[in-house]
C-alpha cells in the first residue's frame, strides 16, 4: 500500500499525510481488534483442548490397555488353536493307522476263512461222491409183490 503525497513548500501536504495517518490508525485499530479476537479464540480453543485431553486421555489409555489385552488374548487363542489342531492331526493319524491295521487283520481272517471254506467244500464234495458211489453199489433186495390188502 504505497501512497504518494503532494510536495509542498515545507514538505508534504499536511492534510494528505494526516488523512493517511488516520486511515492507518483505523486500520491498526481494526487489526488489533481482529488480533485480540483471534487471541481470545486461541485461548478458548486451548482451554477446550486441555478439557478434552483431561476427559479423553483416560479413555484412550483404557482403550490402549484393552487393545493390548485383546491382542494377547488373540495370541493365546491362536496358540491353543494350533495346539488343538496339531493334537487332532496326531490323533487322527493314530486312529487311521489302527484302522488300517485292523482292516489288514480282518482281510487276513477273511482269506483264511475262504481257504477253510474251500477245503470244507472239497471234503464235502468227496464225501458226497463217496456216499453216491456207495448208494449205487448198494444192492437192493427183491421183495415179491404181495398184495397186503387182500384177504
Amino acid at each position: 500500500m504505497t501512497q504518494h503525497f503532494d510536495r509542498m513548500k515545507d514538505g508534504y501536504n499536511r492534510y494528505q499525510v494526516d488523512s493517511a495517518i488516520e486511515e492507518l490508525d483505523m486500520r491498526i485499530d481494526s487489526l488489533q481488534r481482529i488480533n485480540e479476537a483471534y487471541q481470545l479464540r486461541c485461548k478458548q480453543l486451548e482451554e477446550q483442548i486441555h478439557y478434552l485431553e483431561s476427559v479423553y486421555s483416560p479413555a484412550f489409555q483404557n482403550l490402549r490397555q484393552k487393545e493390548d489385552a485383546a491382542s494377547q488374548m488373540v495370541a493365546i487363542a491362536m496358540k491353543e488353536a494350533n495346539t488343538i489342531v496339531s493334537t487332532a492331526k496326531q490323533n487322527a493319524d493314530v486312529i487311521i493307522s489302527e484302522a488300517l491295521l485292523n482292516a489288514r487283520e480282518m482281510l487276513a481272517d477273511i482269506i483264511h476263512l475262504a481257504q477253510e471254506t474251500q477245503d470244507a467244500k472239497g471234503t464235502m464234495q468227496k464225501q458226497t461222491q463217496r456216499i453216491a458211489r456207495l448208494l449205487d453199489e448198494f444192492e437192493s433186495i427183491a421183495f415179491p409183490e404181495v398184495d397186503l390188502f387182500e384177504k
